[in-house]
Order: structure tokens, then C-alpha cells, then sequence
């Protein structure tokens, strides 16, 4: 599914509007239609893979003050995967926006999970280029709290054999636990 004016409704989805919307329509242009690759969004999703990872980091920083880095970053790490773009793009109709050449989408019109998460990288470097950090913040933050806040508990909740495997290092200096 197209909309009509794909600029026009990534405004509406973002709830930020360009100032230069050509750099929104190349967020959403895929290789396989643009004249040349430095034409398409793969150069935004480069650069919005990591405004995401500022965004998190910043949002991990602010909301768990008492976390040391190593644990930050097992957050940080899920929070930016792919599996959590693509699940975002999907969630908000990004993803019905990005300008395909014929025969990519699949059958029933889904998104490769790797294109889904590359056109919310590009749509965020977009955000981030016309508008900064705090215009990308604003909108992205709210998407991305539930899952920080997600792998934030499931990384409090170790499993007996990482518990046991930490003792028997601890006390014995052994290096792991069959």
C-alpha cells in the first residue's frame, strides 16, 4: 500500500514537519527505484543507526541513573536491534511508505524484516538532519521506552545457571559451569 503523499504522511506519523520534505522522500526511497544508490535512503540509514543509538543511550542514561555502562550497553543493544526497528516501523505504517521497486514487497505485501528497520533508521536520520537531536528525541523516545523498559527487567531476571556460573567463577575462578 502507497499513500499518496508519502512525505505527507511520514509528517503525520513523526508528528514533525520538514522544512526540506525531499530529505523525507529520500528516507523512503529504496535503491531498487532511485536513479543511483547516493539517491536512495541508504545513506540516511547509515547516519540514523546512529541518532537511534544516541537517542537510546540518552533515554537509558535519564531513566536508569543507577546502572553501571556494561549493563547500559545489554540494554542498548537489544533496544537498537533490527527485530525492534523493523516491529517499530511496522507498529506506526512506516513501512507501507517505503518506495519499492516492483517485486519486493512479498505476497501479501510485507516488508522484508531488514528493509522494515532500514527505512526507520533513514526516517530518523531525516527527522535528525531538518530538524536535530531534540526533534528526533522527541518523537522516537516514546517508541523506544517499552522496549528499553523491556530489556531493562528481562536482563534483572538471570537465569540459575548465569547465577550459579558467576558463584562457582567467583569462588573457585573457574570459567564455566556444563
Amino acid at each position: 500500500m502507497q499513500a499518496h503523499d508519502p512525505v505527507a504522511e511520514a509528517e503525520r506519523i513523526t508528528g514533525y514537519t520538514f522544512e526540506n520534505p525531499e530529505i523525507m522522500l529520500r528516507a523512503l526511497t529504496h535503491s531498487s527505484v532511485a536513479e543511483d544508490r547516493l539517491c536512495s535512503n541508504e545513506r540516511l540509514e547509515f547516519l540514523g543507526d546512529s541518532v537511534l543509538g544516541l537517542v537510546v543511550c540518552q533515554r537509558i542514561f535519564e531513566v536508569y541513573p543507577d546502572l553501571l555502562e556494561g549493563e547500559m550497553t545489554k540494554i542498548k543493544s537489544v533496544a537498537v536491534s533490527s527485530n525492534i526497528c523493523a516491529a517499530i516501523a511496522r507498529k506506526i505504517g512506516l513501512e507501507d511508505l517505503l518506495i519499492l521497486g516492483k517485486g519486493i514487497r512479498g505476497r501479501e505485501g510485507g516488508l522484508p524484516h531488514s528493509l522494515a528497520a532500514a527505512v526507520l533508521e533513514s526516517t530518523i536520520a531525516a527527522v535528525y538532519m531538518d530538524g536535530g537531536f531534540e526533534s528526533v528525541a522527541k518523537w522516537l523516545g516514546p517508541l523506544l521506552d517499552e522496549h528499553i523498559d523491556r530489556a531493562y527487567t528481562s536482563g534483572h531476571q538471570q537465569n540459575f545457571k548465569s547465577v550459579l556460573q558467576q558463584h562457582v567463577q567467583r569462588r573457585y575462578q573457574e570459567k564455566r559451569v556444563r
